[in-house]
Parts: structure tokens; sequence; C-alpha cells
């Protein structure tokens, strides 16, 4: 992946048996997911796990009613944190001296989309199927099984007590772990001091790059490009372009949902000089792209489902 397309795209015990309940029940408790990580103040911190690689991070989640506000900070590797209020995002990367910001409607874990929880029954089985427990606090798992192989399937243990999700596994077709997110500790409806959700960078910042990747126009459905196919369920949730960085540079950002996973689309001029941009898959931390030359652009389909279903819309993207 190319450029300021890659630092968006990179910036989800011991069980014990229990009667599956009713799948309303379940659809229910997804609902209660979502709203638990949006509406309750947490602080706590969890791993992410993509085959051999892992990170930790610390989260601090804090609504007072109409505003979220939220910190996110990476304790592995090179620092980097991530402070949310509502759609705006600012990341800070004290290594390359760079603030990053962005206008992300979908929210990181442990949130769950909402917008499009009306889709998940067209295109997942969802049921409840055990209790377990995860970081000291009962928990009851959903199985997500998806309805084809153009998504993956989800494993969820949300606290029986707060309805907050402690950990998401996301599967493949042969039930392997793709990726997994997860609390070691937390607290729940605990007071959050200002201190946890403000950057330690943030005055730091007077001398480094600013790249805002603000939308500078929304994209009606009538626009130049054609999107030939896309996965069963997946419906275009926003469309957008972007400016990259604060010269004139531009790009077209499209997002796609099917309730659960999403699939965004950039759009870019490919560079009039230099080397070809590389086709292929690629891959930036725990983020899987496919990339391909389209004429005179560069094509990047990032998002939460198999390799075959990136491919296909890339290869399926024509101008009008």
């Amino acid at each position: 992946m190319r450029g300021t397309v890659a630092l968006i795209a990179a910036c989800g015990t011991i069980a014990f048996s229990a009667q599956a309940e009713p799948a309303a029940d379940a659809f229910a408790w997804l609902e209660r997911i979502a709203s638990a990580a949006q509406k309750l103040n947490y602080i706590g911190t969890f791993t992410y796990q993509r085959g051999a690689n892992s990170e930790t991070s610390r989260i601090a989640h804090y609504y007072d009613g109409h505003i979220e506000r939220e910190k996110l900070e990476v304790l592995d590797g090179s620092p980097r944190e991530l402070v949310r209020v509502d759609d705006e995002v600012k990341c800070y990367l004290p290594a390359e001296r760079m603030v990053l910001i962005q206008h992300q409607a979908r929210r990181a874990f442990p949130a769950l989309p909402r917008e499009a929880m009306d889709r998940v029954t067209r295109n997942y089985r969802v049921k409840a199927s055990a209790a377990d427990r995860v970081a000291g606090r009962d928990a009851l798992v959903l199985v997500m099984e998806p309805r084809d192989r153009m998504r993956f399937g989800y494993r969820l243990w949300a606290e029986r007590a707060s309805g907050l999700l402690l950990k998401l596994r996301t599967v493949d077709e042969n039930g392997g772990v793709v990726e997994q997110f997860g609390f070691t500790e937390v607290q729940v409806g605990v007071p959050i001091p200002p201190e946890a959700l403000t950057s330690r960078f943030a005055d730091q910042t007077a001398n480094w790059q600013v790249y805002n990747t603000r939308a500078v126009e929304r994209i009606g459905t009538d626009d130049r490009w054609a999107f030939r196919f896309l996965p069963p369920g997946f419906a275009r949730s926003a469309g957008v372009k972007l400016r990259l960085r604060d010269d004139d540079r531009e790009a077209m950002h499209y997002v796609f949902t099917d309730g659960m996973a999403a699939i965004s689309v950039f759009i870019e001029v490919a560079p009039a000089r230099g080397e070809r941009p590389r086709e292929g898959f690629d891959r930036s931390g725990g983020v899987q792209a496919y990339q391909r030359v389209l004429g005179d652009h560069v094509v990047t389909v990032v998002g939460e489902v198999p390799g075959r279903a990136l491919k296909g819309v890339a290869d399926g993207l024509a101008p009008r």
C-alpha cells in the first residue's frame, strides 16, 4: 500500500457449557453490545493477535450523554496514540513526528457498528452458545456464522452484567483464527480522569507534519466509478472525496458494509513519475489489502473479509 492510504488503513479461558439461547435473544445481545461500547465509561488493557503478531493497547472511553471521548494507546513497538472525539480521530505518531486526522464513522474494538445491524440477519446466523469468563468477568459467547464464503465468522464474548464486548474473534471458513481482540483487564462504570483522554504528545506537535484526511465533498450515487461486483449483502454506507495532505492531492473513498464487516475502497491518481505501484495483496500490520492499477489510477481495497472478496471488488471496479 502507498503512503497516506497505508497510514489510513493502519490507524476484534475456561468455558463451561450452557444451553443456547433463542436467535431473537442473540440479536438483542448484539444490540446491547453495540450500545454498551458507546454509552458506558470504561478503562482497560486489551491485546490484538493476528498469526504470530500481537499488540497490547490501553483504552479509556468516556460518554457524557452527548459526546464520546476515547483514547487508545499502543503499548508495544513504536509509540502510537489515537484520540477520538465522536467521529474525529487524531493519530499521533511521534517516531514520524506526524499527526494524522481522520473522520471515521466506524469504531474500533470493543465497539460494534449500529447503523447496519438490520443487515446482520440476512448475512449471518447468530446464536448464543455458551458461558465463559474473560478478564475475570462472566461472559456470554455469541456465535455468528456467515451465510457464504465472502465473509468471515465471529465469536463474541459479552459481559453479562454490562453488555460490554470483552473479546472478539474472527474465524475463517475452516474455523481457524484470523484475528482476535481481548481484554486482559477492564474496569466498567468508573470515573475517567481528563488526562486519560488526552494525548501526552499533544503539546509537542508544533513542528510535526499534520495530514488532515478531511472530506472535501460527499459523493452521490451517480459518480464516475462503477462497482460491478460486491459480495452479497454488502451495501454502500459512505462515499467521500478526501484531501490526503495539505496540498491539492485528493482520493475517492467508498465504504461498504454487511452490518458487521466493512470494505474500504481508495481510488487515487497514480504517481506521474517513479516506480510503478505494486499490484496484488499487501498487509500493513493486521490490515489486509489488495491493490491494482486501473488506467492512471491506483485502487486499494482494504477490508475485514477474505482475500477473494477484496480482489473481486478491485477487479470489478471500472470507470463509468
